[in-house]
C-alpha cells in the first residue's frame, strides 16, 4: 500500500468508488481499469491511479483490477466488515427515512434504532422513547449519533449524545452546534446543498 496523504476530499470520494464498483459487480463486470473508472466517474486519471494505489496493490498492467478483489480492498480500508453502530434521535419523516435506508450497512454503518419524545411515534421495535437512549447506547456500544430533530432541540440532543460517550455526530439540524473537543461532527444542511445546486444551475456552472 502506497504512503499517500489521505485528504478529506479523498475520504469523501472513497464511498463513491465503492458504490460504483458494487454496481459494476452486480452487472457482471469482472475487471476495471483506473482509466475507465476515472472516465466513468468524471475524475482525473492521475488522481484515480494515486488513490487506488492507496487502497490496493493488486492492479495489473493493461488489465486493471479484478472488480471483486478491489471491492474487498475497499471494504478492508473503510472497515466495512467491522460495523460501526449508530442511532437516530428524531423519528420524524427524515429520521424514519434514514432508519429505513438499507445502503448504510454496505458502507460499514449499522443504524440500529431511532429515538423520540413523541409517544405517537414510538413502536418499541425500531423507534423507542428518548428515555431509553442512554442505556441503549451503553448496551449496544453505539459510536455514532444522527440528529434529525428541530433546530431548537439540536444542541440539547448533541449534549445528550456526548454525555453518553458518542464519538461522532451526523447533524441534519441547520444549526452550528457548540462542539465538544474530540467529538467528530459532520454537518448536513439540506437547504444549503439545494441552494448551492440552484446557484450552479442559474450560473451555468
Amino acid at each position: 500500500m502506497s504512503k499517500y496523504v489521505i485528504s478529506i476530499a479523498m475520504m469523501n470520494r472513497l464511498p463513491l468508488y465503492l458504490d460504483y464498483l458494487m454496481m459494476l459487480e452486480s452487472k457482471g463486470v469482472e475487471t476495471i481499469s483506473a482509466t475507465t473508472l476515472a472516465r466513468d466517474m468524471g475524475l482525473g486519471e492521475v488522481l484515480v491511479r494515486k488513490e487506488l494505489s492507496v487502497i490496493s496493490g493488486n492492479g495489473k498492467p493493461r488489465i486493471g483490477y479484478k472488480t471483486s478483489s478491489l471491492i474487498k480492498d475497499f471494504d478492508t480500508f473503510l472497515h466495512v466488515n467491522k460495523k460501526t453502530k449508530a442511532v437516530i434521535v428524531g423519528a420524524g419523516k427524515l429520521g424514519r427515512a434514514l432508519l429505513g435506508y438499507k445502503k448504510f450497512n454496505k458502507f460499514g454503518v449499522d443504524v440500529l434504532a431511532a429515538f423520540d419524545n413523541d409517544i405517537d411515534k414510538i413502536d418499541n421495535k425500531k423507534i423507542f422513547s428518548i428515555n431509553k437512549l442512554p442505556n441503549f447506547i451503553k448496551d449496544n456500544k453505539v459510536e455514532i449519533g444522527i440528529i434529525t430533530v428541530p433546530v431548537e432541540n439540536a444542541q440539547d440532543v448533541y449534549n445528550l449524545l456526548v454525555e453518553n460517550n458518542i464519538k461522532g455526530v451526523w447533524n441534519f439540524a441547520p444549526i452550528s452546534l457548540k462542539k465538544v473537543p474530540g467529538i467528530i461532527v459532520k454537518q448536513q444542511n439540506l437547504a444549503l446543498s439545494l441552494a448551492h445546486l440552484n446557484i450552479m444551475l442559474k450560473n451555468n456552472v
